[in-house]
């Protein structure tokens, strides 16, 4: 199996428009001020994305990525990711938080100095040392993943949804499309999406990983 990418996560989304809310891309500039907030240098996977859709939102509302800007209406990525360290979230100063699953989770990727690719960290709330577990070593086979579990579970098998599995080349036995959350299920498809997963079942608050392994994990290259 190919690794997802970003084009083909894109193209996928494009066919479910009753489902998932794209946007217009952010421009260059907006990327570049957001790093100069944050202070850090974004991962190109990142910035790939986000200069075609600003922002992504699941109409189920378990995935919202956050603009790179920001509104007075909603986060960006720097605000965002301000707002949680002020909550005192022990959220690391390389961990840039790119969006929540409309609970207690929210999702991050590592843009530390040196960083080979995109490693996404799914944050739980934790005063002190934080609580994360890598759930994708790519953002495109995170979001994938993420997708290719909740699209089903909320909708259904309908045409829009076996559109978006067939385009990312979602295995049939991971289409399940249960109507409750399945912990296993997930944790197959995070695995479907990066093969290469340091933790094959990631809980934060069981196993969270640490800063030097998220560092060592992110300057591997894939």
């Amino acid at each position: 199996m190919s690794r997802p990418t970003i084009p083909a996560l894109l193209a996928a989304w494009r066919l479910a428009p009753d489902h998932v809310q794209l946007s217009d891309g952010a421009s260059p500039d907006s990327l570049s001020a957001a790093e100069r907030e944050l202070g850090v240098d974004l991962p190109e996977e990142l910035k790939e994305l986000y200069l075609s859709t600003d922002g992504v939102t699941l109409d189920s509302g378990d995935l919202t990525l956050f603009t790179a800007r920001g509104s007075e209406e909603e986060l960006g990525l720097s605000d965002a990711t301000a707002t949680y360290r002020a909550w005192d979230w022990g959220l690391p100063e390389q961990v840039v938080l790119i969006g929540s699953d409309g609970g207690d989770s929210v999702f991050g990727v590592w843009s530390g100095k040196g960083a080979a690719r995109a490693i996404v960290v799914q944050g739980e709330v934790s005063l002190g040392d934080p609580a994360m577990a890598v759930v994708g070593t790519s953002l495109a086979g995170f979001l994938a993943a993420w997708t290719a579990y909740y699209l089903p579970m909320v909708h259904g098998m309908n045409a829009q949804v076996l559109a978006v599995l067939d385009a990312l080349q979602v295995p049939e036995a991971l289409r399940e499309g249960e109507s409750e959350f399945d912990d296993e299920h997930v944790q197959a498809l995070l695995a479907w999406g990066s093969a290469d997963l340091p933790d094959d079942e990631p809980d934060p608050y069981a196993r969270p990983v640490s800063v030097a392994e998220l560092e060592a994990l992110a300057t591997t290259s894939p």
